[in-house]
């Protein structure tokens, strides 16, 4: 492609081919005035050469024979590359746990405590979920029921499942953008005590069995962090489906015009004598101070806890409520013996002490049974969001949340 350099006066030759200097034709004699002017004017040349030609002569600025795309409305080769692209905004980090001491709250050996708290920018749903971790009424079972909870012990438990089970920010998990307050477990008291400085034979100190105190304490102090939520969630599993149970009258009370829902996951409360007797109902009452936590005085009885579901039924028509357990739950069965000394509970009696339970639970109540052996579905990544069962309990609770609830039904032992 030959280049033109007006300033210089010549084509630049092809290479290899020998140079000559461009023929100059002067049309007039100029006169000697013009003569006079011609070094000014040779020299304005050269200034305009040296801005618009390289060293040797090519153009330096832009090649004239093309469209220029710094001029708007210039059309531009539509080969050419385009610019690259803006970056991407960093992503948004995900909402972090915080542990938050709770004034008055306590453990069961008298040192304070406090909730994790994970607040999601924009949430309008709150999610209340209890941790389980045994129970404390005799030496056996308090030695393996955490007596403390502090800061560390947070730090320590949210470094291994601060996402996982219901905490999970999976797209799947249905409340993994609500504001969610974990409520550990140190208390011994299925989360339900009201009683100060108890004595429990073979084990050394007081025991202060205030789960329900430290409800009403956490409440109180997170009423302008959490607001007034659209809708509240108030789950657990183990202790802590028990705990949500005992929990859920206060946690409705708290928020009357919200949309309620329960979920007591690995916590039956079981009508079998044979399997929980009525003499053990009655002693874990009188030691944890049940009977001043349930909602209504008629609920009291050693034997009329079992009445917590019509009562949830009847009084909060509109909430939805739910259970969830496998057929065989060993861990419960172990508490349920160690209550009960001398008393073995089979995996077949536990089945069939659940099918009874299913049969006397109010219409409003929807199930969760898994048929075979385990424990606990809501803070487990495999037993909550699993894909072995369809549907999984994460994919059944959003159905509920929808209001579109559904029993999960294996097949139990049919009672005979």
């Amino acid at each position: 492609q030959i280049q033109y350099c007006i300033a210089r006066g010549y084509a630049a030759p092809a290479p290899g081919s020998p140079t000559r200097p461009a023929r100059t034709t002067l049309r007039a004699r100029p006169s000697p005035r013009a003569m006079r002017s011609l070094p000014a004017l040779l020299a304005l040349a050269l200034l305009l050469t040296a801005s618009s030609c390289g060293p040797d002569g090519s153009p330096s600025g832009p090649d004239p024979l093309e469209p220029d795309p710094t001029i708007p409305g210039v059309p531009t080769d539509p080969t050419a590359p385009a610019p690259p692209a803006e970056p991407e905004p960093p992503a948004e980090p995900p909402p972090e746990w915080a542990f938050v001491p709770i004034s008055g709250a306590q453990c069961r050996d008298g040192s304070a405590t406090g909730v994790g708290l994970r607040e999601v920018d924009g949430a309008t749903d709150l999610l209340i979920a209890f941790d389980g971790g045994g129970a404390c009424f005799n030496a056996a079972t308090c030695k393996g029921n955490r007596a403390s909870y502090g800061p560390e012990d947070f730090a320590t438990q949210m470094s291994r499942r601060a996402d996982n089970g219901i905490f999970s920010l999976e797209a799947s998990n249905p409340v993994a953008d609500w504001t969610a307050v974990y409520v550990p477990y140190c208390t011994g008291d299925l989360h339900g005590g009201t009683a100060e400085n108890v004595a429990v034979p073979g084990v050394v100190g007081l025991q202060q069995f205030v789960g329900h105190l430290n409800l009403g304490a956490t409440l109180d102090q997170l009423a302008p962090t959490v607001g007034t939520p659209e809708r509240v969630l108030v789950a657990g599993g183990s202790a802590g489906g028990y705990g949500a149970l005992f929990a859920f009258d206060a946690v409705a009370r708290r928020y009357p015009d919200a949309e309620l829902f329960l979920l007591t996951d690995s916590g039956p409360l079981l009508f079998d004598d044979a399997v929980f007797s009525p003499a053990f109902g009655g002693a874990i009452q009188a030691l944890f101070g049940l009977p001043a936590s349930v909602p209504d005085a008629s609920l009291s009885a050693p034997d009329a806890l079992q009445s917590l579901y019509a009562y949830y039924a009847q009084t909060y028509p509109d909430a939805t409520l739910a259970l969830a357990s496998y057929t065989d739950d060993p861990t419960i069965r172990d508490y349920l013996e160690a209550g009960q000394p001398g008393r073995e509970i089979s995996a077949d009696a536990y089945a069939t002490a659940l099918r009874n339970l299913e049969r006397q639970l109010p219409e409003a109540w929807h199930t969760y049974i898994v048929d075979g052996t385990g424990h606990v579905f809501v803070t487990k990544n495999e037993a909550y969001n699993g894909r072995t069962r369809a549907p999984n309990l994460s994919a059944w609770l959003a159905d509920l949340l929808a209001g579109r609830g559904a029993d999960v039904e294996p097949g139990l032992p049919e009672q005979e």
